[in-house]
């Protein structure tokens, strides 16, 4: 089951990064409402830390998009 919402302020949309032949995440999608405490837990190579590295800018995404209060992290990750 997808926890989404479009009225959550942090939403994350087919989410997926692709490194040569190695998918590190792939097409997730979920959202996080205002005032929820929010984990992510997983084995060693499960994608954590790169979602995390998308989410702050530090890479790109394959494809896919966040939106951290209405905005993208592939036009305005200045503004994030």
């Amino acid at each position: 089951m997808i926890n989404f919402s479009e009225n959550d302020p942090i939403k994350i949309k087919n989410l997926s990064k692709i490194f040569n032949d190695y998918t590190a995440v792939n097409n997730i999608t979920f959202s996080i409402k205002k005032n929820e405490i929010f984990t992510v837990l997983g084995h060693n190579g499960a994608g954590k830390t790169t979602m995390i590295n998308i989410l702050t800018g530090i890479i790109m995404p394959s494809s896919g998009n966040a939106i951290l209060y209405d905005k993208s992290i592939k036009n305005n990750m200045d503004d994030i």
